[in-house]
């Protein structure tokens, strides 16, 4: 959740505990230096004519035909370098996974932002590489370390047959965690695995593996823990909708959108209070825009918010004032929050899709008028006691 989790509060929370940490095991380790993480654009075997063309065989995962073979060790900055070349690639393009670890706050970026862009992740194994090579040969069918937590940034998650994913004891690279240390980056992976959808139990494993050790989690696990998606997604559409446990102990179910043409973010959000449910609108602005006094100025009075769905629309009244949204978030980060009765609540589950219309005095500076939220995955999350 962009509005949430940003990529800021990851840095500053891990420049607090004053430690470089550098997820590497001796378990793997290579008698060689291991390079850094690289990015390379693939295509499958069955798409490419020529037999002597670099690709990846087959079979491949999703039904997908964009493919970036991501291999190495992770760096703090392997988001930018993916960000560089990943630019026109489409939302659905897969990332496949090979890797023994590196830094840790580089791979939490690193899946912050493939869950950005909505790309799905992939661990091959050895029947892939059939006409391509590694350049880290220690790294074949691996994702292991910090590259686990990569891995969970993909919407779908898939690891092959013969692959590995495995977890163990996070630890500094140049001096020991203490208690506190080690509590505050348990507490931030907790918050990132909430983010991602995926349980907890994840975290229990590598915290209680031997030091020095390697835990590689069975198949079963990886399905129960929503470490890896289930094949159950007969549309072929990703889940769009997430939760995310809030400071307060409430779970939030969101989605997020960047605006047309700028990086502003508008998100909703839906959590039950005392049996109502409540829709919060969270609006992120565009960095142009962060700390100005014209963008404060459009959240000074409540805003009524216009939602329509199949083909009816609803005014729904302001139930608080704006205000910022949470300590994690940019400054002019606000959030507002609305009733939503039994009827509107049955209309969502309905649906294919949403659009929300907040009602301003005037359109603040890098938003669109409207935001369309698709609702694959909802109804079930709306209809549970969460």
């Amino acid at each position: 959740m962009h509005s949430v989790s940003a990529n800021a509060w990851l840095v500053r929370r891990f420049a607090q505990f004053g430690v470089g940490l550098f997820l590497t095991t001796h378990f793997y380790a290579s008698a060689v230096d291991v390079s850094s993480m690289s990015f390379k654009r693939m295509t499958g075997c069955a798409q490419v004519q020529s037999q002597t063309s670099e690709c990846l065989a087959e079979p491949l995962p999703f039904g997908a035909t964009s493919f970036v073979l991501a291999q190495g060790q992770i760096e703090k900055n392997s988001a930018e370098t993916l960000a560089m070349m990943a630019g026109d690639l489409p939302k659905g393009t897969t990332i496949v996974l090979q890797s023994t670890g590196g830094d840790l706050l580089g791979g939490l970026l690193l899946g912050q932002y493939i869950r950005a862009r909505e790309f799905n992740t992939y661990v091959a194994d050895e029947a892939s590489f059939g006409a391509t090579g590694l350049q880290d040969a220690t790294a074949l069918k691996k994702c292991i370390s910090a590259c686990a937590y990569t891995f969970l940034g993909g919407v779908q998650r898939r690891v092959a047959p013969r692959a590995e994913l495995g977890v163990h004891q996070f630890r500094s690279k140049d001096k020991t965690l203490d208690s506190v240390q080690t509590q505050k980056i348990a507490a931030t992976l907790g918050k990132y695995m909430d983010t991602m959808g995926v349980s907890r139990n994840l975290l229990d494993q590598a915290l209680m593996t031997e030091p020095g050790k390697v835990m590689l989690i069975a198949e079963h696990n990886r399905k129960s823990w929503r470490v890896e998606t289930e094949n159950d997604q007969s549309v072929g559409l990703p889940k769009f909708w997430h939760i995310e446990t809030s400071y307060g102990g409430k779970q939030l179910v969101y989605q997020s959108k960047k605006q047309s043409n700028t990086q502003a973010i508008v998100t909703a959000a839906f959590a039950r209070f005392d049996g109502q449910m409540k829709l919060l609108l969270i609006v992120k602005p565009d960095p142009a825009q962060e700390g100005t006094s014209t963008w404060a100025d459009f959240f000074t009075l409540r805003t009524d918010l216009m939602l329509r769905v199949n083909a009816k629309n609803f005014t729904l009244k302001a139930d608080t004032d704006w205000m910022r949204a949470g300590k994690v978030n940019t400054e002019g980060t606000r959030q507002i929050w609305y009733l939503l009765s039994p009827e509107l609540v049955a209309q969502l589950e309905g649906t294919s899709a949403f659009a929300l219309q907040p009602l301003w005095r005037a359109l603040p500076l890098g938003l669109d008028t409207e935001t369309v939220f698709l609702t694959p995955g909802l109804p079930p999350l709306l209809q549970r006691s969460f």
